[in-house]
């Protein structure tokens, strides 16, 4: 019996140290300039992580610079720059998840230090993907 109640509470996040709890504690960086694309990606897939959201290069890097992050997801295509222009100036010192529409965009920041890719029409599979970047 308490077998079970300590699973259902585990499963709840109720204990320190669970493993839905640091889940929780995983901070994102997700860098992209479509708000509603981001939002719903969060949402809907992302919805158990702490999620920051940067638009610009220059607010990506001073969001780098001043918090820690467990890993990133970058777009390519931002409304000032690219995501390879974020690349050239940060340190990858963290995972980073190129996220872009275009194969050969996310092929670019692979080349440049990203970790691995998710389309943006392959999004489902983004929380697989972030999990296993966190999981090393």
């Amino acid at each position: 019996m308490l077998d079970t109640l300590l699973s259902f509470v585990e499963t709840v996040g109720m204990i320190p140290g669970s493993e839905n709890e640091m889940i929780k504690h995983k901070q994102l960086l997700y860098i992209e300039d479509n708000k509603a694309f981001r939002e719903e990606v969060a949402r809907t897939f992302l919805s158990e992580y702490a999620i920051e959201f940067a638009t610009t290069v220059s607010d990506a890097l001073e969001k780098c610079s001043k918090n820690r992050y467990d890993a990133l997801l970058l777009d390519y295509d931002l409304a000032e720059g690219k995501g390879s222009d974020f690349l050239r100036e940060f340190d990858k010192s963290i995972p980073i998840i190129a996220v872009s529409a275009f194969e050969e965009n996310n092929d670019i920041l692979l080349g440049m230090g990203a970790s691995v890719k998710c389309a943006k029409r392959e999004m489902s599979k983004i929380a697989d993907i972030v999990a296993k970047v966190l999981a090393g």
